[in-house]
């Protein structure tokens, strides 16, 4: 016991012998095992004080929201999670590395000359900087936290789907969010023997570790360091439900050695140059619905107008970018993140880019629309029953999963989550014409 408690650096082990089917020792002592002297385990858990002490941790000041009165008073309120601060110390704003002096320590007793860990206050600055409800005060210095897009984190999975990896995900920590994706399990815990087993997946209540990668650099603490700046949880962004909860371990630093160049040679310029701007259309159906063909029919107009296009289809790009994937859902999620990705790009450069993708599940298409600003994402449900598409079979998929031999097959084997609020449905039986000419309006917004 002592073993494993010392492998998962828990320092305070107790031992209470107990009969779950009988409840000896589980509510109140019982007379079954005399030799035992200690308490129940509801009693040792009543009298349990976590021991943590706060006061000599690094500032740590979650800005809860902002505090506007009359004249130029302008706070920021929220409560001191870990340090101290006094008037006259410098603070940093994690996120943007903007730094201030504390100018008053405001609460509604009055001011105050030091607030220390557990107090609520309203913190002002003595000039204004860019400071929004989710920042992060912290001290300057050795104590400073380093905003970071990669996190090493030990996760309990809490959803009734197992994780699935690459799959997008909401990291919400405190007052924050930001869409995060789990780019790799490394290991599932075995919490009886504290083994570790390689796993990909996590399923409900199986603890791990991952690596964590978000959309934009945040602020995070090892959870040692702060329970509330340390701790997170992931929320499915489809159904809004809680499916994991989080300790960050670390940062992993590779991503502090990214920077992004900028060129002088924009996406404005190229729009400019090629007189349209750049999109990415996303056709998203069952197999056989007809997106192929659209997106094929839609190019061929588009180019006769002279707007510059390009087609990502599915098969065409498991063929080389994403030939190393299969068909499970967390390669269906990294298979979306990848096109998604490559899209991005290339409507940077000006495209039309279509996506003629099945892409089942909601989640991935959210997630591949939020690298998007207005505009620049067109989802487009192409609704085609499974009836009719399995009667057209254009590629034998149909055929082959009623006989077994393609189990996951999306309508037959695997769900299709169809969009709930697409930018345009198309039908896919039917006159293709005219499914050309309402995608062909909705791209050039006439």
């Amino acid at each position: 016991v002592q073993a494993t408690a010392d492998r998962l650096n828990v320092p305070d082990v107790r031992a209470i012998p107990m009969s779950a089917a009988a409840g000896d020792n589980v509510t109140s002592p019982t007379k079954e095992m005399p030799w035992f002297e200690g308490p129940s385990l509801l009693e040792l858990l009543a009298a349990w004080e976590p021991v943590e002490d706060t006061a000599t941790k690094p500032f740590r000041f979650p800005v809860q929201f902002i505090v506007r009165a009359e004249g130029n008073f302008r706070g920021y309120a929220g409560t001191v999670v870990s340090g101290e601060v006094a008037k006259g110390d410098e603070v940093v704003v994690a996120d943007s590395g903007r730094t201030a002096i504390i100018d008053r320590i405001v609460t509604y007793d009055g001011d105050l000359e030091r607030a220390v860990s557990g107090q609520a206050v309203t913190l002002t600055l003595d000039h204004e900087v860019d400071v929004t409800r989710g920042d992060l005060l912290a001290g300057t210095g050795p104590t400073a936290v380093q905003p970071a897009d990669r996190f090493s984190a030990d996760l309990v999975w809490l959803g009734e789907e197992p994780l699935a990896h690459g799959r997008s995900y909401l990291l919400v920590s405190g007052s924050r969010s930001v869409p995060a994706t789990v780019t790799n399990v490394r290991y599932r815990l075995d919490v009886v023997s504290g083994h570790e087993h390689s796993t990909r997946l996590l399923d409900m209540n199986d603890v791990g570790r991952v690596e964590i990668a978000t959309d934009r650099p945040i602020p995070m603490d090892p959870y040692t360091t702060s329970r509330d700046t340390g701790g997170f949880l992931l929320v499915d962004r489809v159904t809004a439900d809680t499916v994991a909860a989080g300790l960050t371990r670390h940062a992993m630093r590779r991503s502090f050695n990214v920077v992004p160049h900028l060129y002088d040679v924009d996406h404005d310029a190229r729009v400019r140059l090629m007189g349209h701007e750049g999109k990415v259309v996303w056709l998203t159906g069952l197999p056989g619905s007809g997106k192929s063909s659209i997106a094929d029919a839609a190019v061929r107009r588009l180019h006769a107008l002279g707007v510059h296009t390009y087609v990502l289809d599915g098969d065409n790009v498991r063929t080389g970018l994403n030939k190393d994937l299969g068909f499970t859902p967390e390669d269906r999620a990294e298979n979306v993140r990848r096109v998604a990705e490559v899209g991005k790009l290339m409507r940077d450069s000006g495209l039309v880019v279509f996506v003629a993708l099945v892409s089942p599940y909601r989640s991935d298409r959210l997630a591949a629309k939020a690298l998007f600003g207005p505009g620049e994402f067109l989802e487009v449900h192409v609704d085609t029953s499974v009836e009719v598409c399995a009667e057209r079979d254009p590629k034998g998929l149909y055929a082959k999963a009623a006989a077994g031999s393609l189990p996951n097959m999306t309508g037959m084997g695997q769900v299709y989550e169809a969009p709930e609020h697409p930018d345009l449905v198309l039908h896919g039986v039917g006159d293709i014409e005219a499914s050309v000419t309402a995608l062909t309006l909705a791209i050039l917004g006439e």
